[in-house]
């Protein structure tokens, strides 16, 4: 069964706080009171809706085979656009975790042929398994749109036929989905949001958890770790060049685009390059984002300090003057 997945909609799944990162706090989430993941009120969009909807000031339109989603997606802020199609049977799981993995006919994962966790500094060639795939890339290769069916040959499975694809497989029934694509430049977008998400979460978690034991400091230890490895992630250091220019069947790079907040010159950090680098400007749109905004304060003006020693390129630093009050 065919899954669906928005990729903006990372932003507010970030808010509900299930993106845990890895942490020296390993087992129960109720281990330490500076946390209080348990205890502590949600402001989340989708607890504010569904807070809405049971005391009736709000409802969901449905909308026949769809049901109640293109409702739910308007009222979250999430464009259709960023709809990606999983068909791999594989599991969820605490955290945010982007996997690339090898899927029978039947869509059944197999792990025993290996597995990639994926991110923006990942190569192509180990992306979107079990996934399906909408876009041209050149004669880059991935492992979306693949099946395996000849296990000692997994990667025979990859062929011209599942590369640079401008639709679905005609098996899918495009009619049950808001739209018929699963969009290459959506899925680069999610793959550079899960870790950033997982990033800013575990900076917040190790930020209160530190100050609660009375040992903030951010040029030492653990946190000087996890601060400079969140800010390198957020300027792209170590992201993968793109071998040839993507381009998206969808209408996403646009939407994409379109939403974020822009500086005087009408720049944006959400501006798509899709050329050789993901994004156009080097610094993540993920700075704008509730997960960013929820960090501690010393969290947040050490991550500005980070980047304003780390960040040289001029553009990028104008748009920040201009869209992130307190950066500098």
């Amino acid at each position: 069964m065919n899954r669906v997945v928005g990729a903006a909609a990372l932003a507010w799944i970030a808010a509900v706080g299930v993106a845990i990162g890895q942490s020296r706090y390993a087992g129960t989430l109720d281990q330490h009171p500076a946390i209080d993941y348990r205890g502590a009120a949600l402001s989340d969009a989708v607890t504010l809706l569904a807070r809405d909807i049971k005391d009736g000031k709000t409802s969901l339109a449905f909308d026949g085979q769809q049901g109640f989603l293109r409702s739910l997606l308007e009222r979250l802020n999430v464009p259709v656009e960023s709809q990606l199609l999983e068909f791999s049977k594989t599991g969820l799981q605490p955290g945010i975790l982007v996997r690339s993995m090898f899927a029978a006919g039947d869509g059944r994962a197999m792990p025993q042929l290996g597995s990639f966790v994926i991110d923006h500094r990942s190569p192509l060639e180990q992306r979107w398994g079990g996934w399906y795939v909408t876009g041209t890339h050149g004669a880059a290769r991935h492992m979306g749109n693949a099946f395996v069916l000849d296990s000692s040959r997994p990667e025979s499975a990859i062929t011209d036929a599942t590369l640079n694809r401008s639709t679905l497989d005609s098996g899918i029934d495009a009619a049950a989905y808001p739209t018929a694509s699963s969009d290459i430049a959506a899925l680069l977008v999610f793959d550079h949001q899960g870790r950033a998400i997982n990033l800013l979460t575990r900076l917040g978690w190790e930020t209160r958890i530190a100050a609660a034991e009375e040992r903030l400091d951010f040029a030492k230890g653990d946190l000087r770790a996890v601060l400079e490895e969140t800010v390198d992630y957020l300027l792209f250091v170590d992201e993968v060049t793109l071998a040839a220019p993507v381009r998206g069947v969808s209408a996403f790079s646009k939407t994409f685009a379109m939403a974020g907040p822009r500086d005087r010159a009408g720049r944006s950090l959400r501006e798509l390059d899709l050329r050789s680098r993901l994004f156009k400007y080097r610094c993540s749109y993920m700075i704008y984002s509730p997960a960013f905004d929820a960090l501690p304060l010393e969290a947040r003006a050490a991550v500005f300090s980070r980047i304003h020693a780390r960040l040289t390129d001029r553009d990028t630093m104008a748009i920040l003057d201009d869209t992130k009050a307190g950066w500098r």
